[in-house]
C-alpha cells in the first residue's frame, strides 16, 4: 500500500508530528533503510519484533519496516512495567525489541531469560532519526506473504489475568484499512477537513489513538496507504 501511495502522491505529505513533516517518498526511504537495519540484526520473515514506542514518526517507520520484511510486529503499551514487557517478550518469542531510549528501564536485557537477542534503543537526544537502525542498502521490495499470515500480535490489557496475544492476519488489517476508507474517507465531509498541500487537495487525519491498539494500527495503515497525512499525537 505504501508503494502505491508513493506513486499516487510523489509530493504529498504522509506524516506530521509536531513541527516535523515527512513526505511519502521520504517515509518510504526511511522504511527501506530501517528494514535493512532490522535484517542486518537477523530479522527474517516470520520473526517477531517487539516495539516499545509512543505515537511518533519512528513508530510508523518501524511498523512498516517490520511488515516489509514479512515479520510480525508486537507493539507494546508504553506504560507497561519491566515485568509486564518481559512477560510479553518471552511469551511471543520476540527476537528483537525496538524501544525509545527514554524507556530503556522498562525493557529487558537480551538473554536466555526472555529469549530476546537484541534490544535497540532509538531517539537519543540530539541524534539523527533512527540512526541506530538505518541500514546502507534500503530494502525496496516487500517480502511475499500470504493474506492469512500473521502481521501483528496485540496483547490484551491483562486486567484479570496475564496479557494474552491476539494474532491479526494481514488480511484482517487490510479489512480495517478498507473500513477506514469507507467510513472516514474525505468524501465524508463531516469527519475531516480538506487541506491544500503543494497545490493538491489532500485530507489530513489526526491520530490520537495509541499505536499499540488495533484502532491505531488501522488508522496508521489507512493514512499511510490510502488516505492523507497522519498527524501523530501522543
Amino acid at each position: 500500500m505504501l508503494a502505491k501511495a508513493v506513486a499516487r502522491r510523489p509530493h504529498g505529505l504522509a506524516l506530521i508530528c509536531s513541527e516535523e513533516r515527512l513526505s511519502y517518498p521520504e517515509l518510504d526511504a526511511l522504511v527501506g533503510e530501517a528494514a535493512d537495519g532490522l535484517r542486518a540484526l537477523g530479522v527474517e520473515k516470520g520473526d517477531r519484533v517487539a516495539m516499545v514506542l509512543g505515537n511518533s514518526i519512528e513508530f510508523v517507520v518501524v511498523l512498516l519496516a517490520v511488515a516489509r520484511l514479512g515479520a510480525m510486529s508486537v507493539p507494546l503499551n508504553i506504560r507497561h512495567t519491566l515485568a509486564e514487557n518481559s512477560h510479553i517478550i518471552k511469551d511471543c518469542a520476540a527476537k528483537l525489541v525496538v524501544h525509545e531510549f527514554a524507556l530503556s528501564d522498562r525493557v529487558p536485557a537480551p538473554g536466555a531469560e526472555t529469549g530476546l537477542k537484541y534490544a535497540v534503543p532509538i531517539g537519543r537526544e540530539g541524534g539523527e532519526r533512527l540512526a541506530e537502525l538505518r541500514g546502507a542498502a534500503p530494502i525496496e521490495t516487500a517480502e511475499a506473504v500470504g493474506e492469512e499470515e500473521t502481521a501483528t500480535i496485540l496483547y490484551t490489557s491483562g486486567t484479570t489475568d496475564r496479557p494474552k496475544g491476539a494474532m491479526l492476519t494481514r488480511l484482517s488489517i487490510a479489512h480495517s484499512v478498507i473500513h477506514y476508507r469507507v467510513t472516514m474517507g474525505p468524501q465524508h465531509s463531516g469527519l475531516g477537513q480538506q487541506f491544500l498541500h503543494q497545490g493538491t487537495a489532500q485530507p489530513e487525519f489526526c491520530l490520537v489513538a495509541p499505536g499499540f491498539q488495533i484502532l491505531g494500527i488501522g488508522a496508521a495503515g489507512y493514512c499511510n496507504g490510502l488516505g492523507g497525512p497522519q498527524r501523530e499525537h501522543s
